[in-house]
């Protein structure tokens, strides 16, 4: 609700700057943004309600005090399927984008969401799914409303829905003309498709400099996931808890809202080094802190510290990884095959982020490695430095 907030506030204040013209624009703009909303969500959601007690005792495993808990193959395999639906969606779109319109993107993500609306339990944690249904209704609602991407329609030859679509989006503007604006939208699909002409996958792996940008685009993606922050992403609450700290859920809301003021404050090489430094001394006192459990629980204090190295790890990612290599990849895949190493790069993604999240709970729980499980991670951490 926070985002979506946001995300209105911030429309807001737009409008007031920049007059009521573009209160249409923004208000498309904002209808796309709800696809960006659920795609956070999604993951957010389900790492909250694994701390839920009522969750626990419907999907866990009665300990025989009273309690439950979520057993490790449950979490590590329900988890994983949100990544695999989300590889699955990032494969789909892109063909859907191009034989038929952007909108059914949309549309066929808010349907494939919706029915997961099904799923039985209490309130406490059938709300906040409740929550990501909601927010695909809107979308559903303010879709036959949105126009048709008009860059999208000049790629199909759609000439006079182009500027139908653009005459819809700037209708706020008296006396708008959208010639101009055609034109450019035109002059620019030209330049494209004369690149995407000498476009091939063949390339991708013959030409020198193709294959140095490929290699470049998939370490940046491989390197930003194979740290830990998958696994406190995932499963924070369980983690907390698990430690015996009580109150874990503001650890994301924090991080995020200090990584959004402070970050990108430096040079992106500089950047990346200090931090990934700053990841993986957390990590190591992380394990460190991991081996001073007495009697297989951990006191307060240690409970206290192992959070707080935590809180610096995901402070240290967004601060540089998690914002800047998404652009140096972006930038890494410029030229003829950008769409092809683009897709090729998110593909990387996804499949190290399934990895991180299906193997992490594994040598936390079924391992026995607890918050040792920093030191692997350290490890891991230095490919990451190593790309930097």
């Amino acid at each position: 609700m926070a985002m979506l907030a946001s995300l209105f506030l911030s429309a807001a204040i737009m409008a007031g700057t920049l007059g009521r013209a573009l209160l249409r624009a923004i208000f498309y703009c904002l209808v796309a943004t709800i696809g960006a909303c659920c795609y956070g969500y999604d993951t957010l959601y389900y790492t909250g309600i694994q701390g839920m007690v009522d969750f626990k005792r419907d999907y866990g495993h009665s300990k025989g005090d009273g309690t439950y808990v979520l057993l490790t193959t449950f979490l590590a395999v329900s988890a994983s399927i949100i990544y695999v639906g989300e590889f699955s969606g990032s494969l789909l779109a892109g063909p859907i984008n191009d034989l038929f319109r952007r909108r059914t993107v949309f549309l066929s993500v808010s349907l494939c969401i919706i029915g997961t609306k099904g799923i039985n339990g209490t309130a406490s944690y059938r709300l906040p799914i409740g929550l990501l249904i909601a927010l695909l209704l809107a979308m559903l609602l303010c879709l036959p409303f949105t126009p048709e991407s008009p860059v999208w329609l000049v790629y199909k030859g759609k000439f006079k829905k182009a500027r139908k679509s653009l005459e819809k989006i700037n209708r706020s503007f008296a006396g708008y003309n959208s010639e101009r604006d055609l034109e450019i939208i035109s002059e620019r699909v030209r330049h494209e498709q004369d690149i995407a002409a000498e476009s091939s996958w063949s390339s991708l792996l013959k030409s020198p400099e193709e294959r140095r940008k490929l290699l470049y685009a998939y370490g940046a993606m491989f390197t930003q996931q194979i740290n830990s922050i998958q696994f406190w992403y995932t499963y924070s609450v369980v983690f907390a808890q698990s430690i015996g700290v009580g109150a874990p859920f503001t650890i994301n809301i924090i991080t995020i809202g200090l990584s959004v003021i402070l970050s990108n404050k430096i040079s992106r090489r500089k950047n990346l080094i200090i931090c990934t430094l700053g990841m993986i001394i957390s990590l190591l006192a992380v394990g460190g802190l991991g081996t001073m459990r007495r009697g297989g629980d951990f006191s307060r204090g240690v409970g206290i510290g192992i959070v707080v190295f935590t809180f610096c790890n995901v402070v240290f990612f967004n601060f540089s990884i998690g914002i800047l290599l998404y652009t140096i990849a972006s930038e890494m895949s410029v030229g003829r095959n950008r769409s092809k190493i683009t897709a090729s790069a998110i593909g990387t993604f996804f499949l190290t982020v399934w990895l991180i999240v299906f193997t992490s709970l594994y040598m936390y729980y079924t391992a026995d490695l607890g918050p040792i499980l920093g030191f692997v991670y350290a490890g891991t951490s230095l490919v990451t430095l190593a790309y930097a």
